[in-house]
């Protein structure tokens, strides 16, 4: 299922023609794709504090290096997890070699280097995309846009652990708390969505 998926992924967003795809899909700088985001992420059915921390992430509040090193010249730019690299929410959570392993440690067996050109909205489109093709079901759907948003929260906070001279968690550790995470959240966030296409429903048929 995994490897499906990955094969999807890569042939629908990376494979072919991929400028074409880029202004086809995701048309990034252009207010109806921005506006559509935006109410993707609203209506992602994730844990609100998730979906909070993904909006901080995409609206580029997110306190990376980076940004910190805007205000504070002397402040080390360089990732607190890998060091090779001056660290951006793009670094971090498509370059990094630590988020890197954990993708392809996890059940998903997924590659980050076929997006490291991407910036983090392309990124947060694919993970928050109800219509993927990629996917068989919304429910799987709903499982991998859970599952990417708890990677990228375990991600930052074994980054602060860092930042606060803490031992972070092993990528063995990272990926079994994931798993653990999506499965308990995963059955209240299909709910939700059952929920909402219901309510839908019964909204067209009272029109």
């Amino acid at each position: 299922m995994a490897a499906k998926i990955l094969f999807h992924v890569s042939h629908e967003f990376i494979s072919g023609d991929t400028s074409a795809v880029s202004v086809k899909i995701y048309a990034v700088g252009t207010v109806h794709f921005l506006n559509s985001f935006w109410k993707w992420l609203w209506k992602a059915k994730i844990h609100e504090r998730l979906k909070f921390f993904m909006w901080k992430i995409s609206v580029g509040i997110l306190p990376t290096c980076d940004k910190i090193g805007r205000f504070l010249p002397l402040i080390n730019p360089f990732c607190m997890l890998c060091g090779g690299a001056p660290e951006s929410v793009e670094h971090l959570f498509l370059s990094c070699p630590f988020s890197r392993s954990v993708w392809w440690g996890s059940k998903w067996a997924f590659r980050l280097d076929h997006f490291q050109n991407w910036n983090i909205i392309q990124w947060m489109n694919l993970i928050l995309d109800r219509g993927n093709p990629a996917f068989d079901s919304i429910a799987q759907n709903l499982e991998f846009t859970t599952y990417a948003a708890v990677i990228m929260d375990l991600t930052w906070k074994n980054r602060n652990k860092v930042l606060h001279g803490e031992e972070i968690d092993s990528v063995e550790s990272i990926i079994a708390k994931t798993d653990s995470k999506v499965r308990e959240m995963l059955p209240s966030q299909i709910s939700k969505f059952k929920d909402a296409n219901q309510r839908h429903d019964l909204h067209i048929i009272k029109v």
